[in-house]
């Protein structure tokens, strides 16, 4: 297995109907997988004093053993055998793919182009990008500027506990000055970001899901891995260690 952890889904539940429309989930039934572990994360009987649940702690999961022979535990969902350390999406291009910015744009590229590459070579070259870039509005675009909001926090707690003087108030708005956010500039730098999402629904209006999935897989880590990590002796050594 190559990729991230998975989630930890490992119980099956059917609604029951209650009186004044209330509605009971039950748990019925519980996945095993071969091994014979039960890979469900959160143990819903035994709750935190305020009532919350949490993820069953690595030390209280029990180990098992594939055929191969391969080391594995429950509680924790699947493990893989390979991790791949995916970048976390930032703000900035979550509110670019939320608010429908990609999809409005490659609506309008669509309609204003007849034809793109096949999905295998389609990429954002600088020219789409400008478009695209050029195609925000300002004055529409709402993104978090978590890099303002922190030096503002910061701001905030330095007074309320006495830190706040003339020097560190000088100071202060220096990092403000320093860490305003631009647009222009934010886009920018987080192009590597956007472009697959952007490239995704462009593709997507000409080739459908096929060629979304096409051209995704250019530049897809985990595919890279599994080709590299299938045609070595890697392979067999992970199945029977």
């Amino acid at each position: 297995v190559i990729g991230n952890r998975s989630f930890g889904k490992g119980l099956v539940q059917s609604p029951r109907q209650l009186p004044y429309d209330g509605l009971l989930k039950v748990t019925i039934a519980k996945y095993y997988i071969p091994s014979g572990r039960l890979i469900q994360a959160i143990d819903y009987s035994h709750r935190n004093p305020d009532g919350t649940v949490a993820r069953i702690p690595d030390s209280l999961t029990t180990v098992f053993h594939t055929a191969g022979g391969r080391e594995v535990r429950d509680g924790g969902g699947i493990t893989p055998d390979i991790k791949i350390e995916l970048p976390e999406v930032n703000r900035l291009t979550y509110n670019v793919v939320r608010d429908n910015w990609a999809f409005d744009f490659a609506n309008r590229y669509a309609a204003t182009h007849s034809s793109i590459p096949a999905p295998e070579e389609f990429e954002i070259t600088d020219t789409i990008y400008e478009e695209f870039k050029k195609f925000i509005d300002p004055a529409r675009f709402n993104y978090d500027k978590v890099c303002e909001s922190a030096v503002d926090q910061l701001r905030k707690i330095a007074e309320a506990e006495g830190y706040m003087n003339d020097s560190t108030k000088a100071q202060f708005d220096v990092l403000a000055g320093m860490m305003k956010h631009d647009l222009n500039h934010d886009l920018d730098i987080n192009r590597k970001n956007i472009s697959p999402y952007l490239a995704g629904e462009i593709v997507s209006r000409y080739y459908h899901q096929k060629g979304e999935i096409i051209n995704s897989l250019r530049n897809d880590q985990t595919v890279d891995t599994a080709v590299t990590v299938l045609t070595t002796p890697r392979y067999n050594s992970i199945i029977h260690p």
